[in-house]
């Protein structure tokens, strides 16, 4: 009852963050029941799995794709929040309206980059399938005119989330989930890889429209009076930017390799149908660090508005709550893996047999993911990265050494899971204890980068 009486506590004293996250719940409940639902429907548009398989190996290659953004995004995100907690319009255009044009010169980068690589590329081999050529060579030209589009339009979650509208942010993903999910229950007439090419067109433009639209409403509605224009290019401020966004940059590209290499390695290492099998195990316990970010996005907005004004001690109380959260959390991973087997039963039917043991190791990578995340959340929100950069770049130079030995010791792909969660813990214990004591200091000018 003690921490019931805490937690609400701090709810009543935190009344617009505390609505923020209610409303990213309820979004995301909702994102999590409609990816439940795809995963079934996934398994029977595909008469091949092998397909299936190579589908989501392409989907974590986007996610590769999308991370190029230099940290922008997240350097906007922090250097707009800390305008808009200090009143500042003008300084708040120009930091828009940079990142608008810093974004267009990486689209345009990226763009040239694949059109230059993609070609050259066996990707029959690459990707470990017998889909033909051809049938890639589409899929692959719908997808680069879709990532070019997507990576200048999704500059609009960055500042949404800087205005502390992550309920609006987060409702973009679930229509573009719902529009996916209109095309999986509708007739597709074709063989398995005319499907392919039609789900990477509905793909594509379900993850543009929403970003598009929202862009629209947002810079004719509410921001009309700081919309992006050649007028406000500052070099000096697309620098900042730039400079904040560099350290982001090098975690990212460490959580690429991290988080978006698993399918790969599973599809070269034990092929396509393991990805399958892996996919649906990640799909279920995923679910516990995407809970938690229910919590962390709003919580990282709102500590660098804190941060930019001293507040230090309530920092203080909403990490010791986010470690509550991951403890609990923690046991729901727990309890989930023992009643796998019923869970399988009744998501996937009978067809799918669980196993407890995979269920096991994928509780143990979930719990150490959300408590790294509770550090690294604070810590963004106070651009203190410098811990989480090092130990995320050196996690990523272990991931495929480590994966190798794994997969030796234990030739199946479970291996690939348990490489994965061995090199997350020095991460988590690090960046808990660097933020721990950053965080004993009294006064900001104390607190160590």
């Amino acid at each position: 009852m003690r921490c019931i009486d805490k937690i609400m506590e701090r709810i009543r004293a935190n009344k617009e963050l505390s609505t923020s996250i209610v409303g990213v719940v309820l979004l995301k409940g909702a994102s999590i029941l409609i990816a439940f639902i795809m995963t079934p429907m996934y398994l029977s548009f595909f008469k091949d799995q092998g397909i299936l398989g190579v589908w989501y190996t392409l989907q974590s290659i986007l996610v590769w794709i999308l991370t190029f953004d230099f940290g922008v995004g997240n350097g906007i995100r922090n250097k707009l929040g800390t305008a808009i907690s200090n009143k500042d319009a003008s300084e708040a255009r120009k930091i828009i309206s940079s990142g608008y044009m810093v974004f267009g010169a990486l689209m345009v980068f990226i763009t040239v980059l694949l059109a230059c690589i993609v070609p050259f590329i066996n990707w029959q081999k690459a990707l470990n399938t017998s889909v033909g050529s051809n049938v890639l060579d589409k899929i692959l030209l719908i997808t680069l005119i879709g990532i070019a589009l997507q990576f200048f339009f999704k500059l609009v979650t960055s500042i949404l989330m800087a205005l502390r509208k992550n309920v609006v942010a987060n409702a973009l993903p679930i229509i573009t989930n719902m529009l996916i999910l209109l095309f999986l229950l509708s007739p597709v007439s074709g063989d398995d890889e005319e499907k392919f090419v039609s789900l990477a067109v509905v793909y594509s433009v379900a993850t543009i429209l929403p970003l598009l639209v929202s862009t629209g409403c947002l810079f004719c509605g509410p921001l009309k009076h700081i919309r992006p224009s050649w007028k406000y290019w500052d070099t000096q401020m697309a620098k900042s930017v730039l400079k904040v966004g560099g350290g982001f940059f090098a975690i990212q590209l460490g959580l690429l390799v991290l988080n978006s290499t698993n399918q790969v390695l599973i599809n070269l290492l034990f092929g396509g149908e393991a990805v399958v099998d892996y996919t649906l195990y990640y799909r279920l316990y995923s679910m516990a660090a995407m809970i938690f970010t229910l919590f962390t996005q709003p919580v990282w907005s709102e500590i660098t508005v804190r941060y930019a004004k001293g507040d230090l001690q309530w920092i203080r109380k909403i990490y010791r709550f986010m470690i509550f959260i991951a403890g609990v959390i923690s046991g729901g991973c727990l309890l989930v893996t023992g009643l796998l087997p019923f869970i399988f039963q009744l998501w996937l039917g009978e067809n799918i047999v669980a196993s407890r043991w995979i269920g096991l190791i994928f509780s143990v990578w979930s719990i150490v993911e959300v408590f790294t995340y509770a550090g690294t959340c604070i810590a963004n929100g106070m651009t203190k990265l410098k811990c989480q950069m090092v130990f995320t770049l050196g996690a990523a130079v272990a991931k495929i050494p480590v994966t190798i030995a794994c997969a030796t010791l234990l030739p199946d792909w479970i291996s690939v899971v348990i490489a994965h969660t061995i090199i997350l813990i020095p991460l988590m214990i690090t960046q808990n204890v660097s933020l721990s004591r950053q965080l004993r200091s009294t006064h900001q000018s104390s607190i160590p980068s």
